[in-house]
């Protein structure tokens, strides 16, 4: 009777043994992706950081950090500067205004338009429908008062993603002119909503330097999506986690 009780243990240990074998072996695989991490600096990092910044311009960029997504304007502005970062030109062809858009943003949803947007290349562009035109605008003021200060802090990498860490604060620049005195306001947001530091100085004296390095831990934290598209990684999305 003892062995048979044993042997009885036995086989029950091996059975258990069998269904933990086959439960790991037939388990679904997860849809996690493994990251590794990267250089600030490393070359595909850099160019995909550019590639979604077409503007340090804070009108220009504001409603993209602001919505979390692209208007149609953001699209074609992105594109265009784009191509006159490497062949600075006059006018620029619907066709090649497709081709930058594609690369940059995959397969989206836009439509040709005149829109506005302010860099070192263009601060608008004309559309001509008749022609499939686009007329680089150039020569408008740019906004003084407020300024964007960012700097990436980390980059990771999957086999189907990018992700880029931005640190973001603004700044506001007021003059008094009775007072004839400068008041620096830095926030910590986008909107300009919440304060975290004020400086004042007269005029004729030296223009006190604002540094996101000095505010990093209070600055907002971004992060931009550039997802593989099956031909190049393409900028999917920027989000807000802090």
């Amino acid at each position: 009777m003892k062995k048979i009780i044993i042997f009885i243990l036995i086989v029950c240990v091996l059975l258990a043994a069998v269904q933990v074998f086959l439960f790991w072996e037939l388990k679904e695989p997860t849809n996690e992706s493994t990251f590794t991490e990267l250089s600030i600096t490393d070359e595909a990092v850099q160019e995909l950081y550019e590639k979604a910044n077409p503007s340090e311009d804070y009108d220009t960029m504001q409603d993209v950090y602001a919505r979390g997504n692209f208007s149609n304007q953001f699209i074609l502005g992105t594109a265009i500067v784009s191509i006159l970062r490497n062949n600075p030109q006059d006018t620029v062809s619907e066709s090649d205004v497709n081709v930058a858009i594609k690369q940059i943003f995959g397969t989206i949803t836009y439509a040709h338009e005149s829109g506005y947007i302010v860099s070192d290349e263009v601060c608008g562009f004309q559309y001509d429908k008749n022609a499939h035109l686009y007329t680089i605008l150039k020569g408008c003021q740019k906004n003084g008062d407020s300024k964007l200060l960012r700097k990436i802090t980390s980059a990771r990498k999957s086999d189907t993603e990018y992700i880029i860490t931005e640190k973001l604060l603004t700044s506001k620049t007021i003059y008094d002119e009775l007072n004839q005195t400068y008041t620096i306001t830095v926030y910590d947001d986008i909107g300009k909503s919440h304060q975290i530091e004020t400086l004042t100085y007269m005029e004729g004296e030296e223009v006190p330097v604002v540094e996101i390095e000095d505010y990093i831990v209070q600055a907002s934290t971004y992060e931009y999506h550039f997802v593989f598209d099956g031909e190049t990684f393409i900028y999917k999305a920027i989000e807000k986690v802090s």
